[in-house]
């Protein structure tokens, strides 16, 4: 309940962010989350990446790093309305780590990031790149060590200790999911 009013309100303020060319919208995603083993059918089904030992690529990757592409937003400047989503989710939802990310082609950027210093890291290792896979829904993990996607992953047996893991899919105007909105703890947990 908590995360479909923050994307509540985070749709009404990325909606409004057209100076991009590229309207994007965070989806208010369906009732159900996606669980730490939900998504095994979605994951056997898409193209693994070569480049990666991480999430499989999305069927629609061409098209969706075009629109990622378009909107012009990778490394730009901090920019207060995205801190102000990052920190909003980490407040709503009790977590000492918020981030706006978008999936790149071999990497995770971060446009804004609440209790994490890096700006980046690898796609290989992304949590928010096995996110995009279902751009309608929200990916929950509750504990990533018990996750076998996750529990050998470089984020939860070192910095920054990931061990619950919640991302809504910012998804473009053509409905490709570009990145995330997420929250991270270092314990075990549900929304």
């Amino acid at each position: 309940t908590l995360i479909k009013g923050l994307l509540r309100q985070l749709r009404a303020r990325l909606t409004t962010r057209h100076e991009r060319g590229v309207t994007m919208v965070v989806t208010v995603p369906q009732a159900r989350f996606s669980s730490s083993s939900s998504l095994a059918a979605a994951h056997a089904s898409a193209a693994p990446s070569a480049a990666s030992k991480g999430a499989p690529l999305p069927p629609d990757e061409e098209a969706r790093i075009a629109a990622l592409d378009a909107s012009n937003i990778l490394d730009t400047a901090p920019e207060e309305m995205f801190d102000d989503i990052a920190r909003l989710a980490s407040h709503l939802c009790g977590t000492p780590i918020a981030l706006v990310s978008f999936v790149d082609r071999g990497r995770q950027w971060f446009k804004s990031a609440v209790g994490l210093s890096v700006s980046e890291t690898s796609r290989d290792v992304a949590f928010c790149a096995h996110a995009i896979l279902e751009p309608w829904h929200t990916l929950e993990v509750t504990d990533s060590h018990v996750d076998p996607r996750f529990r050998d992953n470089p984020l939860v047996n070192g910095d920054p200790h990931v061990r619950f893991y919640a991302g809504a899919p910012i998804v473009s105007e053509s409905g490709h999911a570009l990145g995330t909105v997420c929250v991270i703890d270092h314990v075990p947990r549900a929304l």
